[in-house]
């Protein structure tokens, strides 16, 4: 298939980093083969900040945030309005081909595809799609799979495996290392609770990480979230082999890591298994539709990671059950932790943008 100049592809994307990071590297690999691309999303979301970053022409629409246990009208409004901004940004922008990413930001692309009768093509993240896939995927040219476990609840929909597009950069350990002040020559762990870090990992993990690790050749960096450092400094300042930052690279924090703890979001799942870091997977437990702790199971069942419920947390925390994660790292058997890097290295998304740029290109 011979692309022209005039090809250009309007991405849908926003919310959480999990949607907004593989419309990045999808942009980026359609930028490498001469295709233009833009990015619509919420206008006061973290995807302006990121299309800045990348110089990613970026159009900003009316959104809101669709919260199941306590809906809000207002939040629906707000969609509805940013429905008629994206048919705006369409009937300027002209697109080839729209491409959406899942999640409540994207409804107002996809749905301004529909409306303007522009093809459109879908890229879905979790092992569970969500509820604006599932809507939109009957309508779709194609929608790509980061989970081949998807297509059972996409039955009648073109489908495609293609992976999770990721950041393929990787940093030489020993360097790594150094960039964050950590010392080079220990079993590190990574603590990331997501793009916008996480209170109870916060809250929960600085006590029981201090259980496990002390007097052990052991390291720690937490990722706290933007804003939230206080939440776990005063718990771990005397201990010099715990390091916190608000946001870290994500390139240069993979490669330095031996085991992390995380949540379970695809795009964290995908960044592990790029760099072939075993996982202790803490669902978020008010994910839409459970789909964390599907994310969590899935990758639990194949071998390649440890599904920990935040209630098993507490339950370590206030000594009422269990030692879950000062088992898990209370030794560090070289072999085992090998079997579980070579199990996770099994799904890793290499070649994922590539791939997904393929499968919405075909037949342009």
């Amino acid at each position: 298939m011979t692309q022209t100049s005039k090809t250009k592809i309007l991405l849908s994307a926003g919310g959480t980093a999990g949607h907004i990071f593989p419309a990045i590297a999808l942009s980026r690999e359609l930028k490498s083969r001469g295709i233009e691309s833009a990015l619509i999303g919420a206008a006061s979301g973290m995807e302006a900040g990121l299309a800045a970053t990348e110089g990613l022409e970026f159009f900003g629409v009316r959104s809101g945030k669709l919260d199941r246990s306590r809906p809000d009208p207002r939040a629906l409004w707000r969609a509805g309005m940013g429905f008629f901004d994206a048919v705006g940004v369409l009937r300027r922008y002209k697109p080839t081909l729209v491409v959406g990413f899942g999640g409540f930001a994207s409804l107002q692309g996809m749905g301004g595809a529909v409306f303007t009768g522009t093809p459109l093509a879908m890229h879905e993240a979790n092992a569970y799609p969500g509820l604006v896939t599932r809507f939109f995927a009957p309508r779709a040219r194609v929608v790509a799979l980061a989970d081949a476990a998807t297509k059972m609840y996409l039955q009648g929909v073109k489908t495609v495996v293609v992976g999770m597009p990721v950041r393929e950069n990787k940093v030489a350990r020993l360097e790594a290392r150094k960039s964050f002040g950590l010392e080079t020559d220990k079993f590190t762990v990574l603590v990331m609770g997501g793009s916008q870090g996480s209170m109870r990992l916060n809250a929960l993990l600085p006590a029981l990480l201090e259980r496990a690790l002390t007097g052990k050749n052991a390291q720690v960096l937490h990722q706290t979230g933007r804003g939230r450092l206080e939440e776990v400094m005063p718990k771990v300042s005397h201990l010099p082999w715990y390091k916190c930052a608000e946001f870290v690279d994500g390139s240069a924090a993979w490669s330095m890591t031996d085991f992390a703890i995380t949540r379970a979001g695809m795009s964290t799942i995908a960044d592990a298994a790029f760099h072939g870091v075993p996982l202790a997977l803490v669902p978020l437990p008010s994910s839409a539709e459970n789909h964390q702790i599907k994310n969590a199971q899935a990758l639990e069942a194949r071998g390649a990671g440890v599904c920990v419920l935040e209630s098993e947390l507490e339950a370590e925390l206030s000594g009422l059950d269990g030692k879950l994660i000062s088992g898990m790292l209370s030794c560090f058997d070289v072999v085992h932790y090998s079997a579980w890097q070579q199990k996770i290295l099994q799904f890793s998304p290499a070649g994922a943008a590539k791939r997904l740029a393929d499968a919405i290109l075909e037949g342009l």
